[in-house]
C-alpha cells in the first residue's frame, strides 16, 4: 500500500517545489519603476556669418586659346570664376587652362588647370592693378570666365 501513496505524494512535491520556484522568481525579479524626468533647457543661436558676396566686373568666353583685353582691377583681392564645358567623342582629350598676368610684371602670378567640363573659382591676391588671362583651350565645347570683385 505504501507505493500507491508514493507516487501522488511526489507528483505534489514537485508541484509544491514549482509553486516555490515560481513564487520567489516572481518576486525576486527586478521592479520596472517609471519616472517622468521634465528637463528645461535654453538653447543660444546665434547667426551665421554673411556669405560673401560677389559681382562680376568682367566676362570673357570662348572656344579656343585667348589672351584677353586687360583689366582694372582697385581691391587687394579678386576672385575668378570659370565654367568648362565638354562633350562628345574628343571630350577626353578636353583641356583648359589660363594664366593670370599683371601688366608690366614678367610671368604668371596665377596658373588653373583643368582637364574635365565643370565650375570652379580660384582666388587672387595681387592687390590693385592692371590684369590679363591668356587662356588655352583644346577640344571643348565652349569656356567661361567671369571676373569678380567682393561687394
Amino acid at each position: 500500500m505504501r507505493k500507491i501513496y508514493a507516487i501522488p505524494i511526489a507528483i505534489g512535491s514537485v508541484f509544491l517545489l514549482l509553486l516555490i520556484v515560481g513564487a520567489v522568481s516572481y518576486y525576486a525579479r527586478p521592479q520596472v519603476v517609471i519616472r517622468t524626468v521634465t528637463v528645461t533647457a535654453t538653447v543660444t543661436t546665434t547667426a551665421a556669418p554673411t556669405e560673401r558676396q560677389w559681382r562680376t566686373v568682367y566676362a570673357f568666353d570662348g572656344v579656343e586659346d585667348k589672351t584677353t583685353e586687360p583689366f582694372a582691377i582697385n581691391a587687394p583681392r579678386f576672385r575668378i570664376k570659370y565654367h568648362v564645358i565638354v562633350s562628345g567623342p574628343r571630350a577626353q582629350y578636353a583641356l583648359f587652362s589660363f594664366f593670370v598676368y599683371k601688366e608690366g610684371e614678367p610671368g604668371y602670378i596665377e596658373m588653373v588647370t583643368a582637364q574635365r567640363g565643370g565650375m570652379d573659382v580660384t582666388y587672387v591676391y595681387s592687390g590693385p592693378g592692371r590684369y590679363y588671362l591668356k587662356v588655352l583651350a583644346a577640344n571643348l565645347v565652349a569656356w567661361f570666365i567671369e571676373v569678380q570683385v567682393e561687394v
